[in-house]
C-alpha cells in the first residue's frame, strides 16, 4: 500500500508539472529570406514586421516583410533607405517603428542615421542622427513616449551610456547610464512602466524607471545569454529567447511581481542574433537568426 501511494503521488506531481508547463512554441510560415542581426516590432496596425539584417548572400540589407498573424502569411514592404544590421529597433507610441544606428558597408562602418516607418503610407522617414553611432544595441519606448537607445558598441568594445529619442520633437537627450556595459542584449519595455535589460556577456540584469532617471540590479538569469533577444510577454513576465552557444534553444521569463526568473518551453531551434516580437493575439513569435535562418515560431502560453 505504501508503495502504491508513493506512486501515485509521484504520477500526480508528473501531472501537476506537466499542467505547468503547457506552454510551447509553434512553427509558422518562415520569413521570405533568410535575416540575422534583424530587428522585429509590432506596429500600430497589428503586423509584426521583420526589417533588415544580414542574408545569405548579403552582408546587409534594407528588406522589410510584414506578418500577419491571422492569415499566416508574409508581405514585402517598403525598404529601409539604408541597408544595415545589428541595429536597434522600437515600436513608438505613434504606431510608427524606428531603427537606429548599425552596422553598414562603407566607411564609417557605423551608422548614424535614424529611420521611421509609417504602416498607413507604407513609407520611410529620416529623422535625426543619433548622438552615438553603435551596434549591438537596444532600444524600448518609455511610457511618456520617448524611445531609449542603450548600450552596444564599437569595434568590440561595449558602452553603457543610454540616450532618449524624443520623436514628438525629434530631438535627443542624455539619461542616467546603465550599470554596466552591455551589447547584444535583451531590452523590453514592462508593463509596469520600467525598462528591463538582461543578458550580453553575462547573465547578470537591471531595470531602468525613467521618471526617476535611476537603475536598480535584479536576480541574474540562469545562464549567460549573448545575442539574446527579449519580448515581453502576455502574462506581463519578461522573456529571454535564446543566444548563443548552449543557451540557443533555450528561453526563461522575469516575473516583476515575484522578482523571479524561470526556465519556460524551449525553441525548436538555436537562435542567435534573432529578433521577436508580441503580436496583439497574444503569442511572442521569434524569426531569423543563427546562421541566416528564416524560420519562425510563436510561443503560447497553453
Amino acid at each position: 500500500m505504501r508503495r502504491m501511494i508513493i506512486l501515485l503521488s509521484s504520477f500526480s506531481a508528473c501531472l501537476a508539472a506537466a499542467e505547468a508547463r503547457a506552454d510551447s512554441w509553434t512553427v509558422v510560415a518562415p520569413m521570405p529570406e533568410p535575416k540575422w542581426e534583424l530587428g522585429a516590432a509590432t506596429a500600430g496596425d497589428g503586423l509584426i514586421y521583420a526589417i533588415g539584417g544580414g542574408s545569405e548572400f548579403t552582408p546587409e540589407v534594407a528588406t522589410v516583410f510584414a506578418y500577419d498573424f491571422e492569415t499566416d502569411h508574409w508581405t514585402q514592404r517598403a525598404s529601409m533607405s539604408e541597408a544595415r544590421r545589428h541595429f536597434a529597433t522600437a515600436a513608438g507610441a505613434d504606431g510608427q517603428i524606428y531603427v537606429f544606428s548599425g552596422y553598414h558597408q562603407g566607411f564609417p562602418f557605423f551608422s548614424t542615421t535614424v529611420e521611421a516607418y509609417d504602416p498607413a503610407s507604407n513609407s520611410w522617414s529620416r529623422r535625426a542622427d543619433v548622438p552615438t553611432p553603435r551596434q549591438g544595441h537596444s532600444a524600448a519606448t518609455a511610457a511618456d513616449g520617448r524611445i531609449l537607445v542603450m548600450g552596444g558598441g564599437m569595434f568590440g568594445a561595449s558602452v553603457a551610456n543610454v540616450e532618449a529619442y524624443d520623436p514628438t520633437t525629434n530631438t535627443w537627450s542624455r539619461v542616467a547610464d546603465m550599470p554596466r556595459p552591455r551589447s547584444d542584449f535583451g531590452c523590453v519595455a514592462g508593463l509596469d512602466g520600467l525598462i528591463y535589460v538582461f543578458g550580453g556577456d553575462s547573465n547578470t540584469a537591471d531595470v531602468y524607471d525613467p521618471v526617476a532617471n535611476s537603475w536598480a540590479s535584479l536576480p541574474d538569469m540562469s545562464t549567460t545569454r549573448y545575442g539574446l533577444t527579449g519580448a515581453l510577454g502576455p502574462d506581463g513576465r519578461i522573456y529571454a529567447i535564446g543566444g548563443n552557444g548552449g543557451a540557443g534553444t533555450s528561453a526563461e521569463a522575469y516575473d516583476p511581481i515575484a522578482g523571479n526568473w524561470a526556465p519556460v518551453a524551449s525553441l525548436s531551434i538555436g537562435r542567435e542574433e534573432a529578433a521577436a516580437a508580441l503580436a496583439p493575439d497574444g503569442r511572442i513569435y521569434a524569426m531569423g537568426g543563427g546562421f541566416f535562418e528564416s524560420s519562425v515560431e510563436a510561443y503560447s502560453l497553453d
